[in-house]
């Protein structure tokens, strides 16, 4: 991180996420790193456009982006029902931290073209995906049927990924000792 704002402290990681008292410095600088288009592809929400007079093609701010994703999930706070931002901040920040919004940056000295970037120019998904629900409105959930066979190959890669190394843990050996339990049967 070259410059070792609050901002850009939270955004590499640093400093706690869910500690932070002002979330609007730590999103704009997000957003002038991922860029209006992708923030609106990644969350399906539509940000609020720069204000008559105002460059049209400036990115938003972080309180434009926090108050669009607050309100598209349902985030209000208590007393008013303002758009909680802070709430919306955590989700957000901790996606970009976490690897979910990526973004990259040259070497020093280096500079990026506009062909650099993998997969051309983005273009924003004309709809949003549709999960399955049911006659209720549920979302329905499947189940994939496997074969004993397949169980077992399954087996045996979790066997050869986990064989001879400490630390699988007790999740990881409880499910080992089912594995084998359910292929002796």
């Amino acid at each position: 991180v070259s410059t070792q704002s609050t901002g850009a402290m939270y955004l590499a990681g640093l400093l706690p996420i869910d500690r932070m008292r002002e979330p609007r410095g730590p999103a704009t600088l997000l957003c002038s790193r991922i860029g209006r288009l992708r923030l609106e592809t990644r969350y399906m929400v539509s940000i609020a456009v720069p204000k008559e007079g105002e460059n049209p093609d400036r990115e938003p701010n972080g309180e434009e982006l926090l108050e669009a994703y607050a309100v598209s999930r349902g985030y209000l706070t208590g007393g008013r029902g303002l758009p909680d931002i802070s709430r919306a901040a955590r989700y957000v920040l901790k996606d970009y931290v976490n690897g979910a919004l990526l973004h990259c940056e040259p070497p020093p000295g280096v500079e990026w073209r506009a062909d650099d970037v993998a997969g051309g120019p983005m273009q924003a998904p004309t709809e949003r995906p549709r999960l399955a629900r049911d006659h209720e409105g549920s979302v329905r959930v499947t189940f994939k049927e496997t074969t004993l066979e397949e169980f077992q190959s399954f087996q045996e890669q979790v066997k050869a990924l986990t064989a001879g190394r400490k630390g699988v843990g007790r999740k990881g050996q409880a499910l080992l000792k089912k594995a084998k339990k359910l292929s002796r049967k």
